[in-house]
């Protein structure tokens, strides 16, 4: 019948936005995480390009 056609039509159309809505906010979590990605990539090229020591020369003494 059509009130059940109706019914149907907007159980879907619920479902839908229901959908969108998870959509939208999966493609916040990425941008988020995308973001987040970029900062640490930063950082980490930021820690591994520095030397933790110093490079540290020692004169041996020559024998005689």
């Amino acid at each position: 019948s059509s009130v059940s056609a109706a019914r149907d039509l907007n159980l879907m159309n619920q479902q839908l936005v229901r959908s969108q809505v998870q959509l939208q906010e999966a493609a916040t979590a990425m941008r988020i995480l995308q973001s987040h990605l970029a900062q640490l990539q930063s950082k980490l090229a930021a820690v591994t390009s520095t030397p933790y020591l110093p490079n540290i020369n020692i004169q041996v003494p020559e024998s005689k």
